[in-house]
């Protein structure tokens, strides 16, 4: 027979802003000299809406011959955002909306070329380059850059050893790595090598298999008794 002890309640709270996530207003159509408002309303990768203000949110139009406008933000202070236009020419435009943009340096080279240096990048997936010249983006600006994770750091790696919190001798049981970045990205290749063992009460060496996927997986079996503790190291 079950028996409740307690209820408890919680609040979940939606995680930060994601720009691949956030619903923008859908407006096709703004007139010349006449200023467009639309709404914006922060989510985050999960789809949640966010309920308080304070992202840092940038929206440009963008058309042929170096004709774009930087458009306005205004914070609510609930999740939602107003956004404004004001377009003195016709024609065709693209909208794109950022977040938290970063700004780079260009160094001459004094030989006709420049060389780029773009702050790091903490998240991964796809982000968006723009490269301008007093105000106006060059000749395929803004580009379409793929960030992908960093090499592994064993800080913010994590290891799932609940399932080897208590067992019964000859018991086989598992346990799950999950390999990330400097900036708690999850890696996504394998190709680490992880190495798992105990030295009392039995000095036993496990296999740590590599599923390609960034996760590794241990399997954990002793015939004596007693209390382990178990070593995992990356070679």
């Amino acid at each position: 027979m079950n028996k409740t002890i307690g209820v408890y309640s919680t609040e979940i709270r939606a995680n930060k802003a994601d720009a691949s996530k956030t619903w923008v207003e859908r407006y096709d159509i703004f007139t010349a000299g006449k200023q467009t408002t639309f709404r914006i309303e922060a989510l985050d990768k999960y789809s949640n809406r966010l309920t308080k203000g304070g992202d840092n949110f940038q929206v440009k139009l963008l058309g042929s011959y170096g004709r774009n406008y930087d458009g306005s933000i205004r914070d609510l202070g609930n999740g939602s955002y107003f956004a404004s236009f004001n377009v003195s020419v016709t024609g065709n435009f693209s909208l794109f909306l950022t977040l938290g943009l970063e700004t780079g340096l260009a160094l001459d080279n004094f030989d006709g070329t420049y060389t780029l240096t773009v702050p790091a990048v903490p998240t991964v997936g796809q982000h968006w380059l723009e490269v301008t010249r007093g105000g106006a983006h060059i000749l395929g600006s803004p580009y379409a850059v793929m960030i992908y994770p960093g090499s592994i750091n064993l800080y913010t790696s994590t290891i799932n050893l609940d399932s080897l919190k208590q067992l019964n001798v000859g018991d086989s049981a598992s346990f799950l790595i999950k390999s990330k970045d400097q900036f708690n990205n999850l890696l996504t290749l394998g190709g680490e090598v992880f190495a798992a063992s105990t030295s009392s009460p039995a000095q036993r060496s496990f296999t740590v298999v590599d599923t390609n996927n960034g996760e590794y997986i241990g399997a954990f079996m002793t015939t004596i008794a007693g209390s382990y503790s178990l070593r995992v190291t990356l070679n």
